[in-house]
């Protein structure tokens, strides 16, 4: 098992899409969100193998959601969120604590509030999955995953 990438280093993830476990609703249900049945994914999905180069960058702290989007871009794209799953299988070694987010709002709860997918990762226990709210305040602890093309 790889350990996790430095801040800007670029490192390579490969995805497939149409593997069950990396559904869209499956990575809620499996992330123990509570009424996961009842959730929506609005956003664009993989579909079959793909690999593609990212990096993780530090945006600071941010209030909202729609200013951590705009710093990102500045990085590179913001990837679907299904790459949370390349990315915890390839680099389960976390030698970083904080949590790290992928900025695509793409999930609905069943009142139709948005959501993103994200992991804790810190040394003490293996990266755990979950959906955070795009209504919440963002600290220094956060980094992001965005897809480059260098």
């Amino acid at each position: 098992m790889a350990c996790f990438p430095a801040l800007g280093e670029v490192f390579e993830l490969t995805l497939d899409g149409s593997a069950p476990e990396n559904d869209p609703i499956e990575m809620v249900r499996r992330s123990g969100e509570v009424g996961f049945e009842k959730w929506q994914h609005k956003g664009r999905q993989i579909n079959g193998v793909q690999k593609r180069r990212f990096k993780l960058v530090a945006v600071g702290s941010c209030d909202h959601f729609n200013l951590v989007v705009a710093i990102l871009k500045e990085h590179g794209k913001i990837p679907e969120g299904q790459w949370r799953e390349a990315l915890i299988a390839k680099f389960q070694v976390v030698d970083c604590n904080g949590i790290v987010g992928i900025a695509d709002d793409s999930w609905r709860d069943r009142y139709g509030d948005f959501f993103f997918p994200c992991f804790n990762a810190n040394s003490e226990q293996a990266c755990v999955p979950f959906f955070d709210w795009t209504e919440g305040g963002f600290n220094n602890y956060w980094r992001w995953l965005v897809e480059v093309d260098e």
